[in-house]
């Protein structure tokens, strides 16, 4: 048996969410988000900073880490990622 503590972002029995971190979205007004097909990676649509910030899910806690910021031309309002990231 391990003594390692786990964290589990999802109970099992029950489908409720548990709190497993914070990270700042990096922008201003976040409104979406949206996770990829692997489940790597977080994406958050920042409509008042005009960008886009992708973090990656730690495989062990779900815990989120800031990992790329990209500014876009319009007010990101929507995301829809559907290929996975490819590795960052």
């Amino acid at each position: 048996m391990s003594s390692e503590e786990r964290s589990q972002p999802v109970d099992l029995s029950t489908g409720a969410l548990a709190l497993v971190g914070h990270e700042a979205s990096g922008g201003q007004g976040l409104h979406e988000l949206a996770i990829d097909p692997t489940g790597q990676y977080l994406v958050g649509a920042n409509e008042r900073s005009r960008d886009i910030t992708i973090f990656r899910l730690d495989e062990r806690t779900g815990a989120p880490a800031r990992l790329v910021q990209s500014s876009t031309t319009t007010a990101p309002r929507a995301l829809h990622v559907a290929r996975p990231i490819p590795e960052l």
